[in-house]
């Protein structure tokens, strides 16, 4: 048996094949995890190639050391085509894992790994084979033959396109994922320039190759990349699905385009929209299936396409998309089906106008003609008149409401509001109708829109005033202290003010929560009025929260709101007030 001359090279590998041992320990615990596997098995087949040769390094006797570049090349050729894997498997693409390509790939490379086992009959990798020890280690040099340059030209074209996939997770991923691949691209890319040194015999001995020696950082890499950045728990394959299923799963059609109009791609709702798949739109240019011409430009346009045997209004919103260094290469554009919102729209503004307009002026006529008739008839019909007047003033009432809430949230004005000189002014209006208190901080202020936040404090002071007398008594006749008493304050919190009106009434009927609480109202359900609505609206459009608390003791309506930005831009509360 031939004698085993120990040297520092091989010492250098085995102890390199030691820690890859224990790299794959650990990722040996993390198998169940995505590409942790195809991992493993890089790694593996890595250790070895650096254990083989290691060994080899040891052996002098040449028939022997010949038989070690068995397992030597084996290991080589597999930890390629599985590092690709790896890839693909890591960064959200384990379609083309499976895909006939790759296997095709793995079918070559096992047709390399048997050509580098049976290069003694046939010579195809490499000839003059034979001993040139170096450092006192049993080195080799040989001649490469054709077989073995295509092979390594290859095998450098399969580790660059893995290199380019980690890369795309650097550059596309964010800073985590950044260093995962980072750490990985590392080991990958200082084994492959040792074995460019060793093959095209750069270094001054070129007979040692220093590739297996350079897979020690490998190891380390992946040590860091399991530990320290949490390869396997952090993946970015789950943000590159979750990325790619927000798109196909957002209800709306989303189309992306190059700078010249092409399509590249659509989503299932795109698809629907155009009646066409990605694959038979691709390159066509959007403007021919589109029914009006869509500006390439940052912006939101409104549109109307045929979507079968209709029209449809769509609001256009288009963004950019650039690479990594600014360049812009093409635009994202999502179509929003508006027709419906649109027709709401339409509706509500002729109910309005009618409520503001003929509504108002219709009860003025009636309310005239009922009093003409008043003065003419006797006591028998009074009561009857006095309450048809007072449902002629609820309608002039609802209908004023309605008048005010439409000039309220015509435009959204933030502006410096002084809390307790506001709600002092609610108190002058409404202290003949119930005893109202006031408890605000001094100089309480908050940027918000005035005549919204009037609107909405003084529908619930009218509202408390209303309902907190017991039925048989007249409010306008009631003693004052007989009448509600209503508790106006107001505090200040991290981001803004809280408002609270309490009032000491019977309590909101149910009938009146239930359809703020179910954002609709039924035949079945629904409130005698438009307050608590206008309230509701009012408090969403200042983007704030309301909390109701109310029983037969009482009612305590919370407000809370923000800080508004003094903006003149209010179309993000413009669906909150079309609802």
């Amino acid at each position: 048996m031939s004698k085993l001359v120990w040297s520092w090279p091989a010492a250098l590998c085995l102890v390199t094949a030691g820690i890859t041992a224990g790299v794959l320990k650990i990722a040996w615990s993390y198998r169940d995890r995505r590409a942790a596997r195809l991992w493993i098995g890089t790694v593996a087949a890595i250790g070895i190639w650096v254990l083989s040769y290691g060994l080899g390094l040891l052996i002098f006797d040449p028939s022997l050391r010949q038989l070690f570049e068995i397992p030597l090349w084996l290991g080589a050729t597999a930890s390629i085509p599985l590092l690709l894997a790896f890839a693909l498997e890591y960064t959200g693409r384990g379609d083309l894992v499976r895909s006939p390509w790759m296997y095709a790939l793995g079918i070559v490379w096992v047709g390399i790994g048997l050509l580098y086992a049976t290069n003694p009959h046939h010579h195809l990798m490499w000839t003059d084979y034979r001993l040139s020890p170096v450092f006192g280690a049993a080195t080799v040099a040989f001649s490469p033959r054709i077989g073995l340059q295509v092979a390594h030209a290859l095998a450098y074209l399969t580790l660059t396109l893995a290199s380019i996939l980690l890369l795309d997770a650097i550059v596309n991923y964010g800073s985590v994922f950044r260093k995962q691949a980072v750490a990985v691209l590392v080991g990958v890319s200082l084994p492959s320039i040792a074995n460019i040194v060793w093959l095209f015999n750069l270094g001054p001995v070129p007979q040692f190759n220093l590739t297996p020696v350079a897979f020690s950082l490998t190891a380390v890499a992946g040590m860091y990349a399991f530990f320290v950045e949490e390869m396997f728990d952090l993946s970015p394959a789950v943000r590159r699905f979750g990325e790619q299923a927000a798109i196909d799963d957002l209800g709306s059609p989303v189309a992306v385009v190059d700078i010249e109009g092409r399509l590249l791609s659509l989503n299932g709702a795109g698809e629907q929209l155009f009646g066409i798949t990605t694959d038979q739109a691709l390159t066509t240019q959007l403007a021919t299936l589109t029914d009006e011409d869509i500006e390439l430009s940052p912006s939101r346009q409104l549109v109307t396409q045929s979507v079968g045997n209709r029209r449809r209004d769509f609001e256009v919103a288009i963004s950019t998309v650039n690479d990594s260094t600014g360049q812009l290469i093409g635009y994202t554009i999502g179509f929003t089906d508006i027709t419906d919102e649109r027709h709401r729209r339409q509706q509500l503004e002729v109910v309005n106008r009618f409520l503001r307009h003929n509504l108002r002026n219709d009860m003025q006529v009636v309310r005239g003609r009922v009093e003409i008739i008043g003065e003419q008839a006797n006591e028998v019909v009074d009561d009857d008149i006095d309450i048809v007047i007072d449902q002629i003033e609820d309608l002039q009432s609802i209908s004023e409401k309605a008048r005010k809430a439409t000039a309220a949230f015509e435009d959204l004005i933030p502006s410096p509001v002084a809390v307790n000189e506001l709600l002092g002014a609610v108190q002058q209006q409404f202290e003949s109708d119930a005893r109202i208190t006031v408890d605000t901080e001094d100089m309480l202020t908050i940027s918000t829109d005035e005549q919204i936040l009037k609107l909405i404090v003084r529908n619930l002071v009218e509202n408390a005033v209303e309902h907190g007398v017991s039925g048989s008594i007249d409010r306008n006749q009631a003693d004052i202290n007989n009448r509600v008493e209503i508790m106006l304050q107001g505090s200040a919190t991290n981001d803004g003010v809280r408002i609270i009106v309490s009032d000491d009434g019977p309590g909101i009927p149910g009938h009146e929560l239930s359809p703020l609480k179910d954002e609709r109202e039924t035949a079945l359900e629904h409130g005698s009025g438009l307050g608590l609505w206008l309230v509701q609206w009012g408090v969403e459009t200042l983007g704030g929260e309301m909390d109701i608390e109310t029983d037969a003791d009482g009612t305590k309506v919370a407000i809370r709101l923000p800080e508004l930005e003094n903006t003149t831009d209010n179309s993000w509360y413009t669906d909150t007030i079309s609802q």
